[in-house]
């Protein structure tokens, strides 16, 4: 009797040791899983907030003046170069787009294909930038109307500027800082 006994609780405690090791590795498995789509949903917030950041700093800083050859007549016209290129310096200033990457910009006047700006704002951060995702987002900030696309005919090619959302604010600041002026000037 004692020995069946024996047996059965050698049995249970078996089976009990096999049951608990069964739920700690189903456990470790949900730890590992969790901790997999932890890094996967962090990664996807940081690349969500440097394409932010980068459009942010890209749009808030740059004045356009589109310089296309040959650029099709029928294509939206912008405001006249002299209006464009005398915008507030703290217009043109990039947040988080280093001094280089801005000299270069004004170098090469503003008016940029879709790739080139795609390479301005990847270059400009440390962090990487999908090509895909910023194009992405260059197509709504065209729908958007913050940024103008128009076709120059001689390269075959769409050409995308920031100058109506950039100098409509830019003229709205030398507006009030011009009305501030002729106030003093009147003794106001």
């Amino acid at each position: 009797m004692s020995l069946t006994v024996a047996i059965d609780d050698e049995y249970i405690k078996a089976a009990a040791i096999a049951s608990f090791k069964a739920s700690l590795a189903a456990a470790e498995n949900s730890v590992r899983v969790a901790q997999n789509e932890y890094t996967t949903a962090k990664q996807k917030l940081e690349d969500a907030s440097n394409l932010v950041n980068a459009f942010k700093s890209l749009l808030a800083g740059v004045d356009a003046t589109p310089e296309v050859a040959d650029q099709d007549e029928s294509a939206p016209t912008e405001e006249s170069d002299e209006e464009q290129t005398h915008l507030p310096s703290k217009k043109r200033r990039l947040g988080g787009i280093d001094a280089a990457t801005l000299q270069q910009l004004e170098e090469a006047g503003e008016a940029r294909t879709s790739d080139e700006l795609v390479a301005l704002v990847a270059n400009a951060y440390s962090e990487p930038i999908s090509p895909k995702s910023v194009k992405n987002a260059l197509g709504e900030f065209v729908k958007s109307g913050k940024v103008i696309k128009q076709y120059s005919k001689s390269n075959q090619a769409y050409y995308y500027s920031i100058s109506s959302w950039i100098s409509t604010e830019a003229n709205t600041e030398e507006n009030e800082q011009q009305k501030q002026e002729d106030d003093l000037d009147l003794g106001f």
